[in-house]
């Protein structure tokens, strides 16, 4: 009887260590072994901090969704190791490691076919709350084109942190929130996209530019901006701020349009891509200056806001002229009709109605140009409002001369 058990006992030995090779072998055909990420953290800041006891984060994403996070505490040569890890082709992997404010991820990475071993490396650097390494390679305009009474500009600006700390910046007591890079923006400026270098959830913005709290790392960092900048004639003049030393600045804006500024050069013309361009240039700007320079020859808008009002008053006074004239001479159709300037009008009934009739006719006009969307909301109702005002005046004084309303 013992001598059965014991075989019995081999047997199902032997049959469990065949099943478990048989899933191992199953299993490695299909890709499910096991796989170590490893690295270390490399302060490159001379003389720089302990890379001992850092919590690096590995996330873990599957088919492009994060799919979970891992933790590691780094030893005291600053090495951390993710054992246990998925190395089918679907999962992809990359550290994260916040070192004294200073923000560092790696490269993203997966197991490739038979793989087991990845090594990944972190380098940081120690953090700094000073600019004083912090300045601009080159600062680049480029005036793309203007339509609807607005420039579309793009600006290329090349940061470059000289030193050999991260630029980590400081918080604004008020608000609590780190202000790392100040971009100063022409004022007026409107729909600004961010196309490179900047994420919407670490700017902010105001009437004098853009604030980012991302950290400034040692080397190059390029940001690349587009955004409207309205005018109200066949030129425009516009401020430039700089915030840091600027090694460069350039302008460039198509023909036939013509740029002039103190202090800069002209230069050019230039063809890019097939297109002429002049350029206007300047080197060596000192940190917190301001440079002015002009756009000429701009495609004729109507002025807006107040400038706009000034302009259809105007044109209104003639209007009223024009229909005064009309009424109270009946000239003959295409005779010339001479025009009165409108303070010497006198205020009689049928001068008050051809105001009242062109006023009509202005503000209907008005309603027409709003409703095309050639006019926006703000000057429309700025404008509407006051021809509303002097049509009421008018209609009380003839109420008052006993005439019709």
């Amino acid at each position: 009887m013992v001598k059965i058990s014991r075989n019995l006992i081999v047997a199902s030995c032997l049959l469990l260590f065949f099943l478990l090779g048989n899933t191992l072998i199953a299993a490695e055909e299909k890709g499910l072994t096991r796989g170590i990420i490893r690295g270390t953290i490399i302060n490159e800041t001379p003389a720089g901090g302990s890379v001992e006891n850092q919590e690096v984060i590995l996330y873990v994403h599957k088919e492009n969704s994060e799919e979970e996070s891992l933790i590691s505490q780094s030893d005291a040569s600053g090495t951390f190791e993710f054992p246990d890890l998925s190395t089918e082709a679907v999962y992809t992997y990359y550290l994260y490691l916040n070192y004294q404010g200073g923000e560092y991820t790696s490269a993203t990475v997966s197991f490739e076919e038979n793989q087991t071993l990845l090594a990944l490396d972190l380098v940081v650097y120690d953090a700094t709350a000073s600019a004083e390494k912090v300045e601009i390679a080159i600062d680049h305009i480029i005036i793309e084109k203007a339509e609807k009474g607005a420039l579309l500009i793009s600006e290329s600006i090349t940061f470059r942190n000289s030193g050999d700390r991260t630029y980590v910046g400081t918080k604004n007591q008020a608000s609590g929130a780190r202000e790392v890079l100040r971009i100063p923006l022409p004022a007026g400026y409107q729909d600004i996209q961010y196309v490179e270098g900047l994420m919407e959830c670490c700017v902010s913005q105001s009437e004098y530019g853009l604030s980012d709290s991302m950290d400034l790392k040692p080397g190059l960092k390029k940001v690349l901006l587009q955004y409207r900048l309205p005018y109200g004639g066949r030129s425009s003049l516009v401020n430039k701020f700089f915030q840091y030393r600027t090694a460069a600045f350039y302008i460039l804006a198509p023909a036939p349009f013509e740029l002039s500024g103190e202090s800069l050069t002209l230069e050019g013309p230039l063809e890019i891509q097939g297109r002429q361009y002049v350029a206007l240039g300047g080197e060596g700007i000192p940190a917190s200056s301001e440079i002015s320079f002009k756009i000429s020859q701009l495609p004729f808008v109507w002025p807006r806001h107040t400038g706009l009002l000034a302009v259809m008053a105007i044109l209104a006074s003639v209007m009223i002229g024009i229909s005064y004239s009309l009424l109270k001479k009946k000239e003959e159709k295409g005779a010339p009709v001479k025009i009165t300037k409108t303070e010497s009008l006198p205020q009689t009934e049928e001068y008050l109605k051809a105001k009242k009739k062109t006023l009509l006719s202005l503000i209907a006009h008005l309603d027409d140009q709003f409703e095309a969307k050639e006019i926006r909301q703000d000057a429309y109702k700025e404008m509407r409002q006051e021809f509303k005002e002097r049509l009421v005046k008018i209609m009380e004084k003839l109420v008052k001369k006993g005439g019709q309303k």
